[in-house]
């Protein structure tokens, strides 16, 4: 597999007075903020993929990641999770596995079930959960979908070791330079940031993750025991209407 880098950049301005008369150093704070913003970014490519970007599908579109469906948020269940930590098939020799999910939905959907589960004492209620789930340690990914996701195909939680599961390349790390004369006339400072990096799932079946199901593409008939694809369903449906029995007006004991 091969990595092409490609640049990331930021840029802002503030005025003199704002870098003079500031009681915090804001040069400090617009420089945070950016490297905050790349990070971000990141997250973006690798989990959601961006067009044009570092990574164009990411794990949510990756179809050869495999894939767990839930109906909703509010039907998950703890075996939709345990699920997932199987879905990567036999454990790899020093492999890391993680959990990638949002704050929101961990703290919501995911800790109401670990709560329902029982044998939970008031102290445990009170203190919390840490921050594992079925014994693997879980990191907080604020790009992914959370409590409130409703769209098909929404991508909830991502399992496994992403360390092997996934390359990332840099060329350049993050460069921040002060620009004093892009912005002299009026009597402005540029801060830019740039990077050269590059994502991509390399190894996707060390990978699992979880979204929603996507009602686009299928639908369920009309006795409700089956899903299958929509133009299938309204294929078998126009195929079944010139078999069915026609109603008789009169019947005959």
């Amino acid at each position: 597999m091969s990595l092409v880098a490609k640049k990331m950049t930021a840029l802002s301005k503030i005025s003199a007075e704002m870098t003079e008369d500031s009681i915090v150093s804001i040069m400090d704070v617009v420089v945070q903020d950016m490297a905050l913003q790349m990070a971000i970014e990141e997250d973006k490519n690798l989990f959601l993929g961006v067009a044009g970007g570092l990574n164009s599908d990411g794990i949510k579109s990756d179809t050869n990641v495999t894939e767990q469906t839930v109906a909703n948020v509010g039907a998950l269940a703890l075996s939709d999770l345990t699920s997932l930590t199987v879905a990567t098939g036999n454990p790899i020799v020093g492999a890391r596995n993680e959990w990638y999910i949002n704050p929101t939905l961990f703290h919501g959907a995911i800790r109401d079930s670990l709560l329902a589960a029982g044998g939970n004492t008031q102290s445990v209620i009170e203190g919390g959960q840490r921050p594992t789930l079925l014994g693997y340690p879980v990191n907080f990914v604020n790009v992914l979908d959370g409590a409130s996701a409703s769209a098909s195909d929404s991508l909830l939680a991502v399992f496994g070791d992403l360390s092997l599961g996934c390359y990332f390349g840099e060329r350049r790390g993050l460069n921040f330079r002060t620009l004093n004369e892009l912005y002299a006339n009026t009597d402005q400072v540029g801060i830019q940031c740039t990077q050269r990096a590059a994502v991509a799932v390399a190894n996707p079946e060390v990978i699992a993750k979880l979204t929603l199901l996507d009602y686009k593409a299928i639908e369920e008939v009309s006795d409700g025991s089956i899903l299958v694809d929509k133009e299938n369903v309204e294929s078998e449906q126009s195929a079944r209407k010139p078999r069915r029995a026609k109603k008789s007006s009169k019947v005959k004991s």
